[in-house]
């Protein structure tokens, strides 16, 4: 597919976690038409797609008449599965909840409630029972443990992804971003004038500007959306080694720029244990201190910083101006 002008039944925007997982269902459902991706990076899951914590969720945290739930429990099942068959590493962690007061205590009972509605094995554990599963753990009073929850290593994942994809023929054009829409469902990228029956937009942070293109999200902005976001995005791409980052610079900036930046840290030596916090509400010796009550073993000389991600937000402006 040299040819600078491509006819092609599904043009996915965007190789993130999103838009892999859509050209799988699509490629398994009709295994004749043609789909492509295109990708601005030079692979996949450069973005939030392959900075994040990487945790299976049990399906405890959400209502259960919500799709979040329904969703949760499910791709918790399919992502078990998938790692399974493709030989991906799984870790079995598990996971304990704990409370530092009688008050985060009324958050376990109310998380234990949810869970058993949305039919997760779930359920409250005492300080005893605590210590036998995690002895370096403290709580208050009572844990909820959920023994579902696991966690994968979401780059893995997606390089999994596109291998399968490319065997399967669906061609991914990496370092070739959007650059705008010409007429109907023709697009131009930085290679290609591509024309497609179907476009599906997974661009992250800049799905809104797509949108916009086509008519769409005429009101909505996802934020962060400016030169200096990018700038900072371009950043932390750059650190292979997170431990680079200045916490109190990343915090700052944030705070300057209305963003969320998700900080991951782990114990080292200890890859069960991960604690995250959003900068621009968290400080980190905030963090520490959590971490510290929760595993009283920890110093700070125990954690590093093992990843950074920039979070958007979708902001109505419509709303927002009518305030």
């Amino acid at each position: 597919m040299n040819n600078p002008n491509l006819e092609i039944d599904y043009l996915i925007i965007g190789a993130g976690v999103i838009g892999l997982t859509l050209a799988r269902e699509l490629k398994g459902r009709y295994p004749n038409a043609s789909i492509a991706i295109v990708e601005k990076e030079p692979d996949v899951a450069y973005h939030s797609s392959g900075r994040n914590s990487g945790v299976l969720h049990a399906g405890f945290y959400y209502t259960s008449d919500s799709l979040k739930a329904k969703f949760t429990c499910e791709g918790n099942a399919l992502m078990r599965q998938y790692c399974n068959d493709n030989n991906l590493r799984i870790n079995e962690c598990k996971k304990v909840v704990v409370a530092m007061n009688e008050q985060e205590l009324e958050s376990l009972y109310e998380l234990e409630r949810r869970g058993k509605a949305n039919g997760v094995d779930v359920r409250l554990i005492t300080t005893e029972e605590l210590e036998k599963i995690d002895p370096n753990a403290v709580t208050f009073k009572y844990a909820l443990w959920s023994p579902n929850t696991a966690t994968v290593d979401p780059v893995e994942v997606c390089k999994c992804f596109k291998n399968e994809l490319i065997e399967k023929g669906v061609k991914i054009f990496f370092d070739e971003p959007y650059q705008k829409r010409i007429n109907g469902n023709t697009i131009k990228t930085a290679k290609h004038t591509i024309t497609a029956k179907k476009i599906i937009n997974a661009a992250g942070l800049y799905a809104d500007k797509i949108a916009k293109n086509f008519g769409y999200s005429k009101n909505y902005t996802i934020i962060p959306r400016s030169e200096a976001v990018k700038k900072k995005m371009q950043e932390l791409k750059e650190y292979e080694d997170a431990g680079h980052i200045d916490d109190r610079q990343l915090i700052e900036w944030g705070r300057q720029h209305n963003v969320q930046v998700l900080c991951l840290v782990t114990a080292a030596h200890v890859e069960e244990y991960m604690f995250s916090a959003q900068l621009t509400d968290v400080k980190t010796n905030t963090l520490l201190g959590n971490a510290e009550y929760e595993i009283p073993s920890l110093g700070s000389e125990d954690l590093k910083k093992a990843a950074a991600a920039i979070a958007g937000q979708l902001l109505n402006q419509l709303r927002r101006n009518n305030k």
